[in-house]
């Protein structure tokens, strides 16, 4: 089941799918016969901002279970280890990302008119229209979780590749095996892919934990935004 799929029964989702799915019903089944409303234009662009989110879970979901789902191909140059940081660090890019469209939804709803790359906690949890509510709680709680991640995802986006202890000796293996010049590393394979599937195992359950922590923490910040969209969609309905 999609993110968003789980999320339907809120206010949020409630509001604005419908008013999406009516806009569409209205045009011709080939071409766009007619233009968006303010008050539609309002509520379409709230639930395409807010499906980048629950994209991202998805996404940040499909890399937990696609970390199990190595294959090796013969015309592949890309061997198990390094298949694995690839998955790792795609959530940990993504996991980040949660709260940086957050905060660009909040924009959108709110009306703040900020360029997205001016979206941060000093200009959208503080600003005056937030700042005392229990959105800017929800807010940050969801940026003080993700941001035990930051580092990992800093290092990842500008510096170096994943790494972690566990994995350097899978990693140390898999360049001793690719090489081919010492075949006595074969007779380790059967050992190596053990350790490797246990550390798979074992990072699986890690990352859906962290999953599933943002989900509670991302459906909690659309609960608190429902009723603003609700308050706000009312001045564009009414014109």
């Amino acid at each position: 089941m999609r993110a968003i799929d789980r999320f339907n029964k809120l206010d949020f989702f409630r509001t604005t799918l419908p008013i999406m799915q009516n806009y569409i019903s209205h045009q011709e089944f080939d071409r766009i016969i007619t233009k968006q409303t303010a008050f539609e234009e309002y509520n379409i662009s709230i639930l395409l901002s807010a499906s980048n989110i629950t994209e991202c879970l998805d996404q940040i979901n499909h890399s937990i279970d696609m970390l199990s789902g190595y294959r090796n191909k013969k015309q592949s140059t890309m061997n198990r280890h390094d298949y694995i940081v690839f998955i790792l660090e795609n959530f940990y890019l993504r996991v980040t990302s949660t709260f940086d469209r957050m905060l660009r939804l909040t924009n959108i709803i709110f009306e703040i008119g900020l360029p997205e790359k001016e979206c941060k906690v000093s200009t959208i949890v503080k600003n005056k229209k937030i700042k005392s509510t229990p959105l800017a709680i929800a807010l940050k709680n969801l940026n003080s979780y993700v941001d035990k991640f930051r580092y990992s995802r800093n290092k990842i986006a500008h510096s170096e590749t994943y790494s972690e202890s566990r994995l350097r000796d899978i990693q140390g293996f898999y360049i001793a095996l690719d090489d081919g010049k010492n075949k006595d590393i074969e007779k380790y394979k059967n050992f190596y892919r053990t350790i490797t599937n246990e550390y798979v195992a074992e990072k699986k359950s890690e990352l859906r934990q962290i999953s599933n922590e943002i989900e509670i923490l991302l459906e909690r910040c659309f609960e608190e935004l429902g009723p603003y969209v609700i308050a706000i969609g009312k001045n564009y309905n009414n014109n």
